[in-house]
């Protein structure tokens, strides 16, 4: 049974959701995996931890792992990225495993042949070197785009439900990409489709996970 640890914000989780449904083969209800979702919308801003601004979020995290792991969760997953970096802490503190979702999306991104990859994330995931220090064992490199500051304000635009405006400021910034580019914030894949040469990690934990259901 799988627990997502969500609310990270709770449109992505909504899509994560919806992406694990979809994705999956059935002919019934009972066919579909059992999934246990617990939406940490009072967890802390994770970025606003990492950049030193913020209450650290580690102990909400926990406590949402540990509430997925009583009620019968045997693996969880993340739908944020930027939250990864407490992922070793969080994998302390329970018995379950915890799949590593930006690992997941790089070592895909590799099986399709990319060895450069445009990063788009929070300031956070990018402060934290959370994909390229996955990325270095699998001799990828990470790159990110000079619009940062659009990027962080598209996803929390997002946040807010403000989807047009979001849309408006980040979708030049993957048209005039010329990289594969990483939606490395759960956010973003609310307004900008997987494609070939677009890697959805929240796609690439899905496929990981029920590739063989």
């Amino acid at each position: 049974m799988l627990g997502v640890l969500g609310g990270l914000g709770p449109l992505a989780t909504n899509l994560f959701l919806k992406k694990l449904y979809s994705y999956v083969k059935a002919e019934r209800d009972q066919d579909y995996p059992e999934v246990i979702v617990y939406y940490a919308t009072k967890t802390p801003d994770r970025t606003a931890y990492i950049l030193g601004k913020g209450e650290n979020p580690l102990n909400y995290l926990i406590r949402g792992a540990k509430l997925l792991e009583k009620a019968g969760a045997d693996r969880i997953a993340m739908p944020c990225n930027t939250a990864h970096y407490f992922i070793d802490k969080i994998r302390k503190a329970v018995s379950v495993p915890v799949v590593d979702m930006p690992r997941v999306a790089l070592l895909e991104a590799k099986e399709r042949g990319f060895n450069k990859l445009l990063l788009l994330s929070t300031e956070g995931t990018k402060k934290a070197k959370i994909y390229e220090k996955r990325a270095e064992e699998l001799s990828i490199e990470i790159t990110y785009p000079e619009e940062m500051l659009e990027v962080m304000e598209a996803i929390y635009l997002i946040k807010a439900n403000r989807l047009k405006d979001a849309e408006t400021l980040l979708k030049p910034v993957v048209e005039k990409a010329e990289l594969p580019v990483v939606l490395g914030c759960t956010e973003l894949p609310i307004i900008i489709e997987e494609r070939k040469d677009i890697i959805d990690p929240m796609g690439s934990v899905i496929r990981y996970l029920f590739k063989n259901e």
